[in-house]
């Protein structure tokens, strides 16, 4: 593509590989939503004698399924919070200035308080549940990742010049991963 062909690098990108990235946001949805320990990808110690704990998927005849979520027994640990706020906005807002520093854009706001109603009223008014669904989405958005502002805009991005290719031998690498991870997918990078 156009930064291959321009001769570009940031070797600082190079340890964010999709396999830290895919373990990242596993570790990360596992803490929240059965706190520290080794089920669906934690970062905890595994919790069972079986050595495969750890890595089993959560298929219909794994360990995994044995921890619903919202379920801390097994656990060494887990995040706690108790909202002060009462309506979606105020919790969705509280959430935004704990993790984001108040960063968090409107659209996302309003994106967070909509998954909250609709959590909300899916799992029969459970506030628990609500904020568990809340606060995996927020660990995605842009703002939760950066110590910057983010700016949407509304406008396609100014396409980068070509740059005259320069005749170096070219290498490809070619990584499949076919672990799971995002298990409805098979990534290819």
């Amino acid at each position: 593509g156009v930064f291959a062909q321009s001769s570009l690098n940031a070797p600082e990108t190079q340890i964010l590989s999709m396999n830290a990235h895919v373990s990242l946001f596993s570790g990360m949805w596992a803490l929240i939503r059965n706190g520290l320990n080794s089920i669906y990808g934690g970062f905890g110690k595994a919790i069972f004698d079986n050595p495969m704990a750890k890595t089993m998927s959560p298929s219909k005849n794994s360990l995994s399924t044995l921890v619903r979520a919202g379920d801390y027994d097994k656990a060494v640990g887990y995040l706690s919070y108790t909202s002060s706020g009462t309506s979606s906005e105020n919790k969705v807002g509280e959430l935004a200035t704990m993790l984001t520093a108040g960063r968090l854009s409107q659209e996302n706001k309003a994106l967070l308080k909509t998954v909250y109603d609709n959590a909300l009223s899916a799992y029969g008014n459970s506030h628990d549940w609500a904020w568990l669904e809340t606060l995996q989405l927020m660990i995605t958005t842009p703002e939760f990742h950066t110590t910057n502002l983010a700016k949407m805009l509304d406008q396609d991005r100014t396409p980068t010049a070509l740059q005259e290719r320069k005749d170096n031998s070219y290498k490809a690498i070619v990584v499949l991963y076919l672990f799971g991870g995002f298990d409805s997918f098979n990534l290819l990078v």
